[in-house]
């Protein structure tokens, strides 16, 4: 059953998200990771010879589908798809292991894949989706820890759980450093799920000790990654990357910016919010009959408010930041699970009877209104993508066309407007700076303290044969090396322009 469960969302996975794999550019972050992944195999060095605000993560997941596919969207898109499939399987496995119905589980899967594949932003293959991954398997690892505070008699694998909760949410952190708001979101929950028991001080003893082994294992990928760099002399630049860029970035929280965030969230999620204030309401009423019904109302708020926290924190409002707090709604919004082992002490066996229905998903196997929605959503969430993906023109696409027969080996581009192009072109980026963003907003050039003059003469100074921008005034630098040097050759929707440099 568990397998057909897994293919059934990475078909639907597919079907949704198809149309979206051979477009160029969805946004800058992706053509980011894929050109610096791809560096990295050419023998870069990350945060050395290429600089970005992310840890290596993400690049290394990225190098790994470049090293198996080739510099392929597709090939990336295809992966993420999987990533995505995983992540609504683990939380369809949550559901089960802790006693709900298959239906109510399958919907929880399928809340979250329609969630990442109905707007544009979550199409991309983001940080988000890799380390949703991490963070819902980490909740799956932590279920026995879960129903440890209703025993008495400690199992004895119980650390060993806590070490794989620890080590997939580092992971996580690995991916994108807000995952330890996740982390410290789940202790937090097992800490008041223990607080709630009458046990004595050899109890919270374990709990110290289990949290302390999880902790450890947490510590361990982001460990590594600093060994290595440390390895091969480039501490430095890691340790900067980590404490100083994050120390030096302004501080930009706004209360305008983070309540249009949180209105962004409810209404782009409404049915699922409603839900969770519904599964809140029936949960505080029935608090005293159900230990599922208590463990709502402290899992839900805790978990998807660790989530909000952690995409407003940065202030930068980017909708796909979304996709973090959407996986505990998926999770909970369809109620919570009654965890009760059949026997004490024993991990891995409970009561399937236990679970509660909501009042409004009454004989959810057989409601034949509620697939008709879910397959009308399917159906309408393909036709705005193939709309959004297929329709227009590919610009950077055609770009790239026009550009291969036209390089010789050893010329090079400047492509701020089109970052993919360094990778479906096999040039290298001419700054260590790839994400265009870097170079033209103020709080990255005072966090990474970039000099844009310098770096853009030492750009200039490298002589790149073609220069694809967009139309607007380029910097000074750059301006007067296309005035001394370049021919305007191709224009594109009078956004990008393509000029042709000859050697000075």
């Amino acid at each position: 059953m568990n397998g057909r469960i897994f293919i059934g969302f990475l078909g639907l996975t597919v079907l949704l998200r198809l149309p979206s794999w051979w477009v160029s550019v969805i946004d800058h972050d992706e053509s980011t990771y894929i050109v610096i992944a791809q560096q990295l195999l050419h023998g870069k060095v990350l945060y050395a010879d290429l600089c970005d605000t992310k840890p290596p993560g993400i690049f290394l997941i990225f190098g790994g589908i470049i090293s198996l596919f080739g510099t392929s969207v597709a090939a990336i898109r295809a992966a993420t798809c999987v990533a995505i499939a995983f992540t609504a399987w683990v939380l369809y496995t949550i559901n089960r292991r802790c006693g709900a119905t298959i239906s109510i589980a399958i919907m929880s899967g399928l809340a979250y894949i329609l969630g990442v594949s109905m707007h544009r932003w979550g199409m991309a293959a983001n940080t988000e989706l890799w380390f949703n991954a991490c963070t819902a398997t980490a909740w799956c690892w932590g279920i026995p820890l879960l129903r440890l505070a209703d025993t008495a008699n400690r199992p004895n694998n119980a650390y060993l759980y806590w070490a794989l909760v620890g080590l997939t949410f580092g992971i996580g952190f690995v991916i994108k450093y807000v995952v330890l708001l996740d982390f410290g979101a789940f202790i937090a929950l097992i800490a008041i799920w223990r607080l709630r028991q009458n046990t004595d001080w050899r109890q919270w003893v374990r709990l110290c000790t289990g949290i302390f082994y999880a902790v450890l294992a947490f510590a361990l990928p982001f460990a590594m990654c600093w060994a290595w760099f440390d390895n091969y002399g480039y501490e430095a630049q890691f340790a900067d990357a980590v404490f100083g860029i994050t120390r030096r970035y302004p501080s930009a929280f706004n209360l305008w910016h983070a309540a249009d965030l949180l209105g962004r969230f409810a209404l782009s999620f409404l049915p699922l919010c409603l839900g969770a204030i519904v599964a809140l309401g029936y949960a505080w009423r029935h608090r005293h009959q159900h230990s599922a019904a208590q463990l709502t109302l402290v899992a839900l708020p805790l978990m998807c408010g660790a989530a909000l926290v952690a995409a407003i924190l940065p202030g930068k409002g980017f909708s796909h930041y979304l996709l973090q707090p959407l996986l505990p709604l998926s999770l909970w919004a369809f109620g919570a699970a009654a965890i009760r082992p059949q026997k004490r002490g024993e991990i891995g066996e409970y009561e399937e009877a236990t679970y509660y229905k909501l009042p409004y998903f009454p004989q959810l196997r057989r409601t034949t209104y509620l697939v008709a929605f879910l397959g009308l959503c399917c159906l309408g969430i393909i036709a705005a993508n193939t709309l959004r993906f297929v329709a227009p023109a590919d610009t950077r696409r055609d770009i790239a066309t026009w550009l291969a027969p036209r390089l010789h080996p050893a010329d090079l581009i400047y492509a701020p407007a089109a970052t993919i192009l360094y990778a479906w072109l096999d040039r290298p980026p001419l700054s260590p700076y790839v994400h265009s963003t870097l170079l033209s907003k103020p709080d990255h050039q005072k966090a990474l303290q970039i000099d844009v003059n310098q770096v853009l003469t030492n750009i200039v100074g490298q002589c790149p044969r073609f220069v694809v921008i967009e139309t607007s005034p380029p910097p000074p630098p750059i301006a007067h090396y296309i005035a001394q040097y370049c021919i305007l050759a191709r224009e594109y929707d009078q956004k990008i322009a393509v000029y042709s440099c000859y050697s000075h």
